[in-house]
């Protein structure tokens, strides 16, 4: 794989390093989400050719938008600016982001966004969100391919939280183990 494209910090930020992980947080508008594409996707390096694009279960716009605000939250959501988004507005940006990526003759491959139930982050909103943003991405027909890192983490037993194995104790982060599976399920000809 040639690279991964996040969410950056902010989706208006104009220089953050879009093609290494870049751990981010909600969009402030859809119009100008992927402004910070332009220049990495021009300016890549020969031989690129796929842009992953993938909204990290950590840190998805909509688990910011819908999180609790509480004591326990409130100042780690302060760390992140911007205004709440809904589905339509994250639907818009990777809309956006793949239609800029195929302009560039890129493949455009979408990640499911991951559950997170009993994660201080966790609300039913969100997680109904979550499930309407995977539904969206499953089944649009706009990306090359779907990565489903839902289907990857989730547990049999209660689809709304990572399974026990694969999470780092706070039901919202991977472990080594649950990586690794996320690694495991890409079917690497994708990038030939």
């Amino acid at each position: 794989m040639n690279s991964t494209l996040t969410t950056p910090a902010s989706l208006d930020d104009p220089a953050p390093t879009a093609w290494v992980r870049s751990w981010g947080a909600a969009p402030q508008a859809p119009d100008s989400s992927v402004s910070f594409l332009e220049p990495p996707l021009s300016a890549r390096p020969r031989g690129h050719r796929h842009l992953p694009r993938h909204l990290p279960h950590a840190r998805p716009a909509h688990t910011f938008s819908f999180a609790p605000r509480n004591e326990e939250t409130a100042a780690f959501l302060a760390m992140f600016p911007g205004e709440p988004v809904n589905v339509d507005d994250i639907i818009a940006a990777h809309l956006q982001a793949a239609a800029r990526a195929c302009a560039h003759g890129a493949k455009v491959y979408a990640a499911t966004v991951a559950p997170y139930g009993g994660s201080d982050m966790y609300t039913h909103q969100g997680d109904k969100a979550r499930e309407q943003i995977n539904d969206w991405i499953r089944t649009s027909g706009a990306f090359d391919a779907v990565l489903d890192f839902d289907a990857v983490w989730r547990d049999p037993a209660d689809p709304r939280r990572i399974h026990d194995d694969l999470h780092m104790g706070d039901r919202l982060h991977g472990n080594d183990t649950g990586y690794a599976a996320l690694a495991e399920s890409i079917d690497l000809s994708l990038f030939d």
